[in-house]
């Protein structure tokens, strides 16, 4: 029994580190653990696994330690299908350190031992403190003894993880914990013609396609168990098609293995065991797409937009079966733009005073296979809906006493309005081009509003039946009439005069 455990000085670590055993004589005060870890946002535990004679690095005379309840760990062990093959046999403290000697720190049953270890701790023997010149952690006055050294429950939040649990035979020791700060990281792209945008525009009634891209941490192979789920939040002004989720690792779909929920503007993607889908490892990388729909509700310029974001919630605790401690990631976003043209219909004669009466449609010009065709909008509810190359389905707006009408919900791109109705006496207008999204007219990006004038010139106008312009047919009529009456005249007298 005298080397049983002398191998087992190394068997450490947080994503998985070697311990640098230092070996002084017994000190008045106990021995100390150090751990080194610059974070300064942890509170490490002791717990005496195993205890017994300590000579140099080697454990002899092992018993049950005062921080675990050797019968129920016993129990635990012999019933994991993790470690019972190899436990099966064993009755006491003495036999369990036999089974762990020698093993490598990041051998499966030596992980699976500190997972049940875990599960079944009693009295902590000592609670780190920071040292924040030498940025480590101390835990003194110790025992000697095989000691598992943990996270304290419930101090790790938000987008931290706990440290995997560490198993060290104590004299005065130095633990490296590669302590994760390597935790899961997502992303949100607006995708359009195969590119990610992080922003982009649209019109209202236009389908928008969306991809989460969430990793996993170096340390995922420490999981029993692993939660994965994503929250998306999506802007009044957006729509989810629920049928259009999709999830994938690499090439393959596993949509089948995430629950989806949808409620207005929230949607999770999430996976109770990411452990069971086949093909998972650390370096994977999990990818939801879907779409969804710019509707009525969408803010318009960019000033604010339409922000959509995503976090995700992930275990964070490798000592755990998974299905308790989880973090959640920084929240990351994308933004989603439309804009309104507003036209005021003026009088040419002074390009100031608006003009009532007058109708236009909006349109863009699409192709059409080898052609162009023209696009005609669509209006509900005040902003476009929707487009129609039958111009007799799309929507005329009107002018009022103020001259103004308003296309509410559109793309950056070119435009064309047609007067479909002329105010009395004055000319119609021929088709005006708008560029949106640009100073050309007079885009004010903020509000997201595009201004312009549109000016209406007077006919020339034909007199009415009646009153002078009677009178001067009359006159003329009266005048052409004499002076055929003179010329028939003159005619008969040369005739004579010839006779």
């Amino acid at each position: 029994m005298k080397k049983m455990l002398k191998r087992m000085a190394a068997i450490a670590a947080a994503a998985v580190m070697t311990a640098a055993v230092a070996v002084p004589a017994w000190a008045a005060d106990g021995y100390t653990i150090t751990i080194q870890n610059e974070t300064a946002n942890h509170t490490y535990e002791a717990y005496q696994v195993f205890k017994g004679d300590l000579s140099e690095s080697t454990l002899s005379n092992v018993q049950w330690g005062d921080g675990v309840k050797g019968a129920d760990l016993l129990a635990a062990l012999k019933a994991d299908d993790a470690t019972k093959a190899s436990f099966a046999s064993v009755t006491d403290a003495a036999g369990a350190a036999k089974i762990l000697d020698g093993k490598d720190n990041d051998a499966d049953l030596v992980k699976a031992f500190a997972q049940d270890v875990n599960k079944n701790l009693s009295t902590v023997a000592g609670t780190s403190t920071y040292n924040t010149t030498a940025k480590n952690y101390t835990i003194s006055g110790l025992a000697a003894g095989y000691y598992l050294v943990k996270d304290k429950n419930g101090t790790q939040s938000g987008n931290d993880d706990y440290t995997r649990v560490m198993l060290e035979v104590v004299n005065n020791v130095q633990v490296n914990p590669k302590n994760s700060k390597d935790v899961p990281t997502v992303d949100k792209k607006i995708v359009e013609n195969g590119e990610d945008k992080a922003a982009n525009d649209y019109n209202v009634g236009d389908t928008v396609s969306f991809k989460l891209t969430g990793t996993l941490p170096s340390n995922y192979a420490d999981y029993k168990t692993y939660q994965y789920k994503f929250n998306d939040t999506l802007s009044d002004g957006l729509t989810y098609d629920a049928d259009s989720i999709k999830v994938t690792v690499g090439d393959t779909d596993v949509t089948t293995s995430f629950t989806t929920t949808a409620d207005e503007q929230k949607l999770t993607v999430a996976c109770a065991d990411l452990k069971k889908v086949t093909g998972v490892d650390k370096d994977s990388q999990i990818v939801v797409t879907y779409t969804a729909k710019l509707n009525n509700k969408a803010v318009l310029g960019t000033a604010v937009g339409n922000k959509n974001e995503v976090t995700v919630t992930y275990s964070n605790n490798p000592n755990n079966d998974g299905s308790g401690d989880t973090g959640t990631t920084p929240p990351k976003d994308v933004t989603v733009y439309t804009y309104e043209l507003k036209v005021t219909k003026v009088d040419g004669a002074d390009n100031k005073t608006p003009l009532a009466g007058a109708g236009f449609k909006l349109y863009k010009n699409v192709a059409d296979g080898d052609k162009t065709v023209a696009n005609y909008a669509v209006i509900t509810d005040g902003k476009v809906s929707g487009w129609t190359t039958d111009i007799s389905k799309a929507t005329e707006l009107d002018t009022t006493a103020d001259g103004v009408i308003a296309f509410t919900g559109l793309d950056t791109g070119d435009y064309f309005l047609k007067e479909t109705k002329t105010p009395a006496g004055y000319n119609t207008t021929a088709d005006v081009a708008v560029k949106i999204g640009t100073t050309e007219q007079n885009m004010v990006a903020t509000t997201g509003i595009e201004s312009m004038n549109v000016a209406n010139n007077k006919g020339t106008v034909l007199p009415a039946t009646g009153g002078m312009g009677t009178r001067i047919f009359t006159i003329v009529g009266i005048c052409l009439m004499a002076g055929a009456a003179v010329l028939l005249i003159t005619k008969r007298r040369m005739n004579s005069e010839t006779k």
